[in-house]
């Protein structure tokens, strides 16, 4: 089976916010609350075959952060001359079991770098992006043009970690449907927070795991690019491409509420940046 066919990963991730509300670097004009971040997710792989030893990797554009209730946009790309974008790498299959209705997968490593710029940066460079970055930058690395290298601020950085199951090597579980059009799915995973400027602010380990507590959860639904319900555009020569989250949590689980107009557009890696939730504490005198 060709990777091709699991396009369409939308991640809906918590995480807890530890600090003061003016202590985060990004712009949102005093706003404490729950966060959601729609995003463009331009990704590719290291191989077109589904198997284990295959790394997904790509580059996010964060186009504007929401509160989830209301729906209303709390920082926009360019409010306030910022940007946030993302590289990701490593993401690595280990296992693929077949089911009755489709397989499930599993995976080790991943790790994501997010980024305050001034500016944004042109996703249609392709994978030409990561060689035009100089300074050694070779595809699928955690590095892309007009993302890490115009003296913009590494906000935040997160590993994949254990945890969803009891295997102590399965960073991120996926199990796929292929007998649903378009061919779907449904992914969860946790992550630790390693370093970036605001990690003290996020860095809280308030989620507990099987294997003991991670700073961010994920849970995702994926779908096929290209067929009816699952469609959006490429560029360059990316692979794939996904738009929104189709839902998100609070800190506090709520059922899941599907986005049509995010459906009809995702179609993203198997493993693809997603969407965040943040809770952030009030200001405490």
């Amino acid at each position: 089976m060709r990777y091709r066919t699991l396009a369409g990963i939308a991640m809906a991730a918590t995480l807890l916010y530890g600090g003061a509300a003016s202590a985060t670097l990004l712009d949102l004009n005093g706003y404490t609350g729950e966060l959601e971040f729609k995003f463009a997710n331009y990704d590719s792989f290291t191989s077109t075959t589904l198997a284990p030893g295959v790394q997904n990797f790509g580059v996010v554009e964060v186009t504007s952060i929401q509160n989830p209730t209301t729906g209303a946009n709390i920082w926009v790309q360019g409010q306030g001359g910022q940007y946030l974008s993302a590289v990701f790498d490593g993401i690595t299959v280990t296992s693929i079991t077949p089911t009755s209705s489709g397989f499930v997968t599993t995976n080790s490593g991943g790790t994501f770098q997010l980024w305050l710029d001034s500016a944004n940066f042109d996703p249609s460079q392709g994978t030409s992006g990561y060689t035009a970055a100089g300074g050694g930058c070779a595809v699928g690395g955690l590095c892309y043009n007009g993302i890490t290298n115009t003296g913009g601020i590494d906000l935040l950085n997160f590993n994949l970690v254990p945890g969803t199951t009891l295997d102590p090597t399965n960073t991120f579980d996926a199990t796929v449907s292929s007998t649903t059009l378009p061919i779907s799915g449904h992914a969860e995973g946790f992550a630790d927070i390693t370093g970036g400027a605001d990690a003290s602010e996020f860095g809280t380990g308030g989620f507990s795991t099987l294997l003991g507590s991670a700073d961010i959860h994920t849970l995702d639904d994926f779908c096929t690019n290209g067929q009816a319900g699952c469609a959006g555009p490429t560029t360059s020569d990316w692979e794939q491409f996904s738009q929104d989250p189709v839902y998100a949590i609070g800190v506090t689980p709520v059922t899941p509420v599907p986005e049509p107009t995010s459906l009809a557009l995702l179609g993203a890696a198997l493993l693809g940046f997603g969407a965040w939730v943040q809770h952030r504490q009030q200001h405490r005198g």
